[in-house]
């Protein structure tokens, strides 16, 4: 009865050891997506790409309307803040919590894919479609 209750006891604390090493693991892996998604982010943000988006401002300043241009501008600016933003919460040891939200990664990506569409092509089309559970 006593080895019974022994190997019990022994099953539960590994059964217990291994759920706190799955949770260790699964937070880990959490950690590493988040500051791969930040890396991503600021991978976009290069100096090419922000080499080619201050050429393309500055041909529609020369050639296009002003509104345009401070659209383009507005767009590169809130882009760059927000690179900006996750960048400095990386910093300060915040890579744990979550980088952003639905809506601030999407205006993100939109402002991205605006100035990459200004860019190379202005009959690039994007559609957002979500699915609810």
């Amino acid at each position: 009865m006593i080895a019974v209750a022994i190997f019990l006891f022994i099953v539960v604390i590994m059964a217990f050891i291994e759920r706190i090493q799955s949770r260790r693991q699964l937070k880990a892996v959490n950690q590493q997506l988040q500051e791969t998604r930040l890396r991503t982010i600021q991978a976009q943000l290069n100096p090419h790409f922000l080499f080619n988006a201050m050429t393309t401002l500055q041909n529609t300043i020369q050639n296009r309307t002003r509104e345009e241009a401070s659209d383009q501008l507005v767009q590169l600016s809130r882009l760059i803040r927000q690179v900006l933003e996750l960048s400095v919460q990386q910093n300060h040891g915040m890579a744990s919590l979550p980088l952003t939200s639905l809506s601030q990664e999407l205006e993100l990506l939109n402002d991205y894919v605006e100035l990459e569409q200004s860019q190379r092509s202005p009959d690039l089309y994007l559609c957002w479609m979500f699915k609810r559970n």
